[in-house]
């Protein structure tokens, strides 16, 4: 009996640990997307965007992606902080840009800024269950 009982213990804290449940977690998501024209100063509002976000904190990697003028885009950010409440993600290719993800677990709401050579652009927005 007592073998049974340190079995299902062993058995209830690897199933309540949150490293067998972060494998993949997907949202669906509505966000608003803002550019900025370099040349004007002026901020210039596109459409929303409705992306799929992915969190896998076993690899340490957010995918973020949605379907825009018949065209999939998809980014994949190294997760380079994370704790219970947040995540921290970047995209560096080269000097030429950088995205930057921030996700807030509790609220499920994201923000993404790309920098770069070819302009700048912030998402903002908030996931569904």
């Amino acid at each position: 009996m007592k073998k049974i009982l340190v079995l299902l213990f062993s058995l209830f804290l690897l199933l309540s640990s949150t490293s067998v449940f972060a494998i993949n977690v997907s949202f669906s998501c509505e966000g608003a997307v803002v550019a900025g024209n370099i040349e004007t100063l002026k901020p210039e509002l596109y459409d929303n965007v409705y992306p799929t976000i992915i969190i896998n904190s076993q690899k340490k990697e957010v995918s973020f992606s949605y379907l825009k003028h018949e065209r999939t885009w998809n980014t994949i950010f190294k997760i380079i902080g994370e704790d219970e409440s947040s995540i921290m993600a970047t995209n560096y290719v080269d000097a030429s840009y950088l995205d930057i993800f921030y996700f807030n677990k509790k609220e499920q709401t994201f923000s993404l800024a790309y920098v770069g050579e070819y302009g700048n652009t912030t998402n903002y927005g908030k996931c569904f269950d």
